[in-house]
């Protein structure tokens, strides 16, 4: 929870810090999680490349490691291929509606399925083989995330 004034508007450093916090805390637990941020970012108003641009730089110096866009969907381009990560990946849904799914290398045939909303972030752990698949509207990035040195 963030406390302010009134008409203060968090900014992208909260958005940024919520998110860098959310990896942090996934680096013990190899399990899919759900981020849903409090707030919008700005950065988001400038477009959904934009966005994503700004975003990978930004969490590259949070982390203090390397984030490299891995894929960027454009509306109505989405054709379900399926993706392995060698390292983590943190999907950032853009606008519409996908549904990934998951199977991890632990239980490769155990599946699980999840729907992602437009602003919400799916961290997945490294080794984990997806599937995502999103409504004619969706547009999404993919980031991935080396483990830390």
């Amino acid at each position: 929870m963030q406390w302010g004034e009134a008409r203060e508007q968090p900014g992208d450093d909260h958005y940024l810090r919520e998110i860098a916090g959310f990896l942090a805390d996934r680096r013990r637990v190899l399990q899919p999680a759900v981020l849903w941020p409090q707030d919008e970012p700005p950065s988001l108003r400038g477009g959904f490349d934009t966005h994503m641009s700004l975003l990978t730089a930004e969490l590259a110096i949070r982390l203090d490691r390397p984030v490299h866009l891995a894929q960027l969907v454009a509306a109505g381009t989405d054709v379900g291929a399926a993706a392995e990560t060698d390292s983590a990946a943190l999907i950032v849904q853009g606008a519409g509606a996908v549904g990934v799914t998951v199977s991890l290398p632990c239980r490769p045939m155990r599946r699980q399925q999840i729907r992602l909303r437009t602003g919400e972030l799916l961290y997945l752990p490294p080794g984990t083989r997806y599937t995502a698949t999103g409504t004619a509207d969706a547009r999404y990035g993919v980031l991935s995330i080396p483990s830390p040195r």
